[in-house]
């Protein structure tokens, strides 16, 4: 709830119900992901106002005290994490199908907290290049209201 994305497209913009960025992992692939819960009225205007932050970001990068915040969010996740029988057991078999060995929680904390700045800004123009990006528009949308082609060119130019 306190990323730049949700502050402008669901605080700021009142333009979506959900914002949420996520990420899954597999040794040979994965998935990068921002999912709006969006009137389809709106579903235009959410999408270009969240092209406009991912934009943003790949010019600007990181904000002053960004990295430190979502680290220090991150870290409590993972250690409040290991409450949960579940989640822990989950985390320990991602490792292990991942990198062929049990990792402690201390190790991954560390290597956790190796991550730069740098090393978000390299990752993100690979990953969020507007040339990649695909989108999905599931719902009870007419198909004028939420046209591909649109979609296309806000990708492509950043304007609908």
């Amino acid at each position: 709830m306190s990323s730049r994305l949700f502050q402008s497209v669901r605080e700021e913009a009142g333009l979506a119900y959900t914002v949420q960025a996520y990420s899954e992992h597999f040794a040979d692939s994965g998935l990068s992901s921002i999912y709006l819960a969006v009137s389809p009225k709106r579903g235009r205007e959410a999408v270009e106002r969240t092209l406009d932050e991912v934009r943003a970001f790949l010019r600007g990068g990181l904000k002053d005290g960004e990295l430190e915040a979502a680290k220090a969010q991150a870290r409590g996740g993972m250690i409040m994490g290991q409450e949960s029988l579940t989640t822990r057991m989950s985390r320990l078999a991602r490792i292990e199908f991942s990198k062929g060995v049990l990792e402690d929680l201390d190790t991954s904390l560390l290597e956790f907290e190796r991550v730069s700045a740098a090393d978000i800004h390299r990752v993100a123009e690979t990953w969020l290049d507007p040339s990649r990006l695909s989108l999905v528009a599931l719902g009870p949308a007419r198909k004028e209201s939420l046209a591909g082609k649109d979609f296309g060119r806000v990708l492509e130019t950043g304007t609908a």
